[in-house]
């Protein structure tokens, strides 16, 4: 099951941090874009795209549990691009790592049937990010394809960004828009005593939705916001149950672009890790069970 293997992942790296690969051609350093770029093609941009995240996952796989691969930035590149989102998953399962195809996509019917198939059928593909906006038959065809091949789903519930109060904070009779939606999850999750294959995106910044909806669900909360957007581990440590489980923190351009902190671009596998290291330090400071921390040594 997907969740016993995500579980075995953090316990053997003692964190829950996970690195989000959503490259950018600003993020690239200049001596990975001089050796491939020369036009400015699309072609030769995933080249420099799949160069430069071959190298943080090559610098961080021993230290991370798990991968996040933004398909938008991708995508953004035609078909030359998809090419290397499905290369980074493929060579993230290859180096150990749990992958998260971070793909928001939703639908109803025949169309969320074959979004569910495109990705939960993918054997680089641990588990995928899912829209809820259209209810429990937009939800069925992913819940159905991940219990068959035994991937895991995060299903939004709370996003990260400030605008997210327009839509997700509305009140109705029963309570916010976000709490409905947490219920729905709550209903579709696995009978099980565990935790579930389906869990939850709640973002960083928003640190008491997390505290407010930890109990009432039985999956991971995926966690984004820390670092660049400004989520801090004291924020987001409602997140983790028994044995500092049960939240997955991802950080992407504080750990990929850290190179532009720390030193320079040719240094940037070297400085990933340094800032993936901290990051780690920091949130394993915070992930109290009992007033215990699980992974602090």
């Amino acid at each position: 099951m997907f969740v016993d293997r995500l579980i075995s992942s953090i316990k053997s790296k003692s964190n829950s941090c996970v690195v989000g690969l959503d490259p950018t051609l600003e993020m690239i350093p200049e001596h990975i874009r001089k050796r491939h770029i020369v036009r400015g093609t699309n072609k030769e941009i995933a080249k420099a795209f799949w160069e430069f995240n071959k190298g943080v996952i090559d610098g961080v796989f021993d230290l991370a549990p798990a991968i996040k691969v933004q398909v938008a930035f991708y995508e953004l590149l035609g078909l030359d691009g998809l090419e290397v989102f499905y290369k980074t998953l493929n060579y993230s399962k290859e180096k150990g790592l749990i992958t998260i195809a971070d793909v928001k996509r939703g639908d109803i019917g025949s169309t969320a049937d074959a979004y569910a198939k495109a990705y939960l059928r993918n054997s680089d593909i641990d588990s995928i990010t899912v829209n809820p906006y259209f209810g429990s038959d937009g939800l069925n065809p992913f819940i159905k394809e991940s219990i068959e091949n035994e991937k895991g789903l995060f299903i939004l519930v709370k996003t990260s960004n400030p605008s997210s109060a327009e839509i997700q904070d509305l009140k109705t009779e029963t309570g916010f828009i976000y709490e409905k939606v947490a219920q729905l999850v709550s209903t579709l999750e696995e009978n099980t005593t565990g935790f579930s294959n389906i869990g939850t995106v709640i973002g960083g910044t928003h640190p008491e939705h997390i505290k407010k909806l930890r109990s009432k669900l039985k999956g991971f909360i995926l966690v984004p916001g820390y670092g660049a957007q400004g989520a801090k581990a004291e924020d987001i440590s409602h997140g983790f149950l028994d044995e500092s489980l049960g939240a997955l923190i991802c950080s992407s351009r504080s750990i990929t672009a850290a190179y532009k902190k720390y030193g320079e671009g040719n240094r940037y596998q070297r400085d990933a890790r340094r800032a993936l290291r901290n990051m780690i330090d920091d949130i394993n400071r915070h992930a109290k069970i009992g007033g215990k921390t699980k992974w602090q040594t």
